[in-house]
């Protein structure tokens, strides 16, 4: 079973020529108009780590994200090593209240 698809959730996600990616999933509405126009069917809005840039996936090309330092640790490249810690700095960011 992959991981919850909700607006807010950091998952690592598939994307064509690269390994797992951090991101986060974002509300359909954000990203602006040239990433709404290539939306595709059954897809969800996500923010990479790293390089913040939008992409669209399938729930399919999503896994849970593991933000432990054991997966650090096996995390190769120093650019996908930075999305990483990103990626689980967020996890622990407080949120605000009122």
């Amino acid at each position: 079973m992959g991981p919850s698809v909700l607006v807010g959730n950091v998952v690592l996600v598939k994307l064509r020529g690269y390994g797992q990616w951090p991101a986060i999933v974002c509300h359909t509405s954000q990203g602006g108009p040239l990433v709404q126009a290539s939306r595709g069917a059954n897809t969800v809005l996500l923010r990479c780590f790293g390089d913040h840039k939008y992409v669209w996936g399938t729930p399919a090309m999503l896994t849970q994200f593991d933000p432990s330092p054991t997966a650090l640790s096996r995390v190769k490249g120093q650019q996908l090593r930075r999305a990483y810690q990103e990626a689980a700095s967020q996890l622990h960011v407080p949120k605000r209240s009122g």
